[in-house]
């Protein structure tokens, strides 16, 4: 499900380009490769009018969970850390020599990172990560075991934006069935409280131990 949301993001920037009048989308998902083997792909080429340089963007949607001063996702394998070292180090770099790219484009004249998502701190709160941008939007998240409140779960179509999911789509959960699901499925939930924060409830385990140590 993550990736179907990341192709909803991918769809959301490409329609707003298409209203662009300075930005014009050349290509998506331009795949690379060399004598038969795929080396990758670019998520979006890009001409910009203003400057007349062709720009490479790579697109990211992501939701990270401040942990002992790390960053894991609600699948605990993908981590800040990880992702952007993935994305500043492969994903941003492969445009550098497009001579594989098929079918052909220009030469990248610059490359940008286009990242969207939401930190979400524990209690007490945690320090922002040093990659965080000023004013990026946040939320909680709680062990299930420590949930005492009625809460409305958010499909997670709707993860990108909980604040636009109407009341009349989900209705608040008890605390009791909320910990029970949460526990039993070993599953993590994003949930909306009454005052409309958006948050995580993880199993009691997580994150499964299944983290490195911080370097």
């Amino acid at each position: 499900m993550q990736g179907r949301l990341g192709h909803w993001f991918e769809a959301l920037v490409a329609a707003l380009l298409a209203h662009s009048q300075r930005l014009e989308l050349l290509a998506r998902n331009v795949p690379l490769r060399r004598q038969g083997r795929t080396l990758g792909e670019l998520d979006m080429v890009l001409f910009d009018h203003g400057s007349g340089r062709c720009l490479h963007w790579e697109l990211a949607l992501k939701f990270f969970l401040g942990h002992d001063g790390q960053w894991p996702g609600p699948n605990p394998r993908d981590t800040l850390q990880s992702k952007a070292e993935h994305l500043f180090q492969h994903q941003l770099p492969r445009s550098l020599d497009v001579s594989a790219a098929e079918p052909p484009i220009a030469p990248i004249d610059h490359r940008q990172a286009l990242t969207r998502g939401r930190l979400f701190y524990p209690a007490p709160p945690c320090p922002s990560p040093a990659q965080a941008a000023h004013g990026h939007q946040s939320g909680f998240w709680c062990r299930a075991g420590h949930w005492n409140s009625p809460a409305r779960p958010i499909p997670r179509a709707f993860w990108a934006i909980p604040e636009l999911l109407s009341d009349n789509f989900t209705s608040p959960v008890a605390p009791a069935e909320l910990q029970d699901y949460v526990q039993r499925k070993q599953s993590v939930v994003m949930i909306r409280t009454d005052n409309n924060a958006p948050g995580f409830l993880v199993p009691d385990s997580w994150p499964f131990n299944e983290l490195r140590s911080p370097a």
